[in-house]
């Protein structure tokens, strides 16, 4: 079933060659406030976590990422994406995080997630949103990896540059 949002970003990517801003929907959560850009970065959180320190993946230690994560109640408890987070952060990548944007988990989102969230951005001094417009949800926003990008949570919208 495609949706009005996930037509115009596959147009807006793919066809157009110029992504609009991803703006919220209304149901981004801000957890830690502020704004930051870097390389986008991400992706499922059980598969990104095992990639630092391993052989393929490589990343620029001058340049700073935005990371972008999601999974589902479905597949992982809170207490999982919370280890998987800790794996992550055990890592000298870390270092080079920028921010945090947290897509669909649950349509009740687990209390347990979102302050494990607000923790991760206050231990690193880094803006975290929680948000429904990618992920398992409806709707399915495309998030380039290895495109420049700024998150800024005051207007709730994540602006990519070419």
């Amino acid at each position: 079933d495609l949706r009005q949002h996930d037509y115009a970003q596959f147009t807006a990517h793919f066809v157009q060659g110029s992504p609009e801003p991803l703006e919220g929907n209304g149901d981004w959560r801000v957890l830690r406030r502020g704004s930051c850009d870097g390389i986008l970065i991400g992706g499922y959180t059980q598969n990104f976590a095992w990639l630092p320190g391993g052989d393929y993946f490589r990343y620029d230690a001058q340049q700073k990422y935005l990371l972008f994560l999601e999974d589902h109640e479905r597949f992982r408890a809170p207490v999982a994406v919370s280890a998987y987070l800790s794996h992550i952060e055990q890592s000298p990548f870390i270092n080079r995080v920028s921010g945090l944007i947290f897509g669909h988990y649950a349509q009740d989102v687990p209390d347990d997630l979102l302050h494990r969230l607000e923790r991760f951005g206050a231990k690193h001094g880094v803006p975290v949103v929680y948000c429904d417009d990618f992920g398992h949800g409806n709707r399915h926003a495309i998030l380039p990896i290895g495109v420049h990008a700024a998150l800024d949570t005051d207007t709730q919208r994540l602006r990519f540059h070419a």
